[in-house]
């Protein structure tokens, strides 16, 4: 079994979305990654939520901040997985 590096828990979670035209976003990725779809459909989201607690897994003492990211989902250019591109992610200290 792998040991875990870090553990951390998500609070008061908001998950906002938007149906977005694909092309509108292609122009916004960087070189290498392509726009993931759904149902035709690109999706920008906005994602709050609140971290009470990050911290090493063998550390007794965490820290916590509150965060809002806006997202889109991508592929590699040549296919392969899913994932999630970050245009802004901002963390209170």
């Amino acid at each position: 079994m792998t040991r875990s590096v870090m553990t951390m828990r998500w609070e008061h979670v908001l998950f906002l979305h938007w149906p977005v035209e694909p092309a509108r976003i292609r122009e916004t990725l960087p070189d290498g990654l392509a726009v993931a779809t759904h149902d035709g459909r690109a999706w920008l989201g906005v994602v709050a939520f609140t971290m009470p607690e990050i911290r090493p897994a063998a550390s007794p003492v965490g820290f916590g901040f509150h965060e809002v990211n806006l997202r889109t989902y991508v592929r590699p250019s040549g296919g392969g997985p899913q994932g999630v591109y970050f245009y802004n992610l901002d963390a209170a200290d």
